[in-house]
């Protein structure tokens, strides 16, 4: 995981602050794709293991 860059207003100027905006922003991204990829993940193994429970109860 990355670090937090210390942001310091007064030793900022307006392009650092958007860049590191941008980054921030780009890793929000990608942990929203992870957290759907095991939602989907997640969601698949309950359908499994349902029909697994259902085809030992018959």
């Amino acid at each position: 995981m990355k670090k937090t860059p210390n942001i310091n207003a007064e030793s900022q100027d307006i392009a650092e602050l958007q860049a590191m905006v941008k980054a921030l922003m780009s890793e929000q991204k990608g942990w929203q794709e992870k957290e759907a990829q095991w939602q989907q993940e997640r969601q698949s193994l309950i359908e499994q293991f349902k029909l697994a429970l259902d085809r030992q109860l018959c």
